[in-house]
């Protein structure tokens, strides 16, 4: 029957032989001189150069006002086309039921006249002020003045 204890050992006997191994291995012949090789050459070589924030930001810029512009002839030429297609002549010459929506226009059979002897504001009592017909009661104070016929 297999314990924990016997799993711990079988894998700590295996981690020591393959430490032994690596241990014993002999790297190949001039791998030092290679190694410094490749240390100096990175050391001599230029540093990569990060791309500058603005060519991107600028970029950007260009997509979003050419998106924008997009957006605005899209929504221009297709109210264009939809006001050619629903134009409101049309709506007003065609056949009313005679019941509509207080909102719909419709065309007068005859054209409007106006009242003979003007209308209610071409009336006008004394010299613009307002009057009180005779006969009227009137409670004095409040800062109304009392005329005198109605005193």
């Amino acid at each position: 029957m297999n314990t924990p204890d016997t799993h711990h050992n079988a894998a700590s006997h295996l981690i020591d032989r393959a430490l032994h191994q690596l241990g014993s291995v002999q790297p190949r012949d001039g791998i030092n001189n290679r190694i410094l090789y490749r240390l100096r050459q990175a050391e001599s070589a230029p540093a990569p150069r990060a791309i500058a924030p603005w060519p991107r930001l600028a970029v950007a810029s260009l997509a979003g006002a050419c998106l924008c512009a997009a957006i605005v002839i899209g929504s221009v030429q297709h109210s264009r086309a939809v006001a050619a297609q629903n134009h409101p002549v049309l709506l007003i010459l065609q056949q009313q039921s005679g019941v509509a929506t207080a909102s719909s226009t419709r065309i007068a059979a005859h054209p409007v006249i106006a009242p003979k002897g003007g209308g209610r504001s071409d009336e006008h009592i004394g010299q613009g002020r307002a009057t009180v017909k005779p006969g009227t009661h009137i409670h004095g104070g409040d800062g109304i003045p009392v005329p005198p016929h109605a005193q």
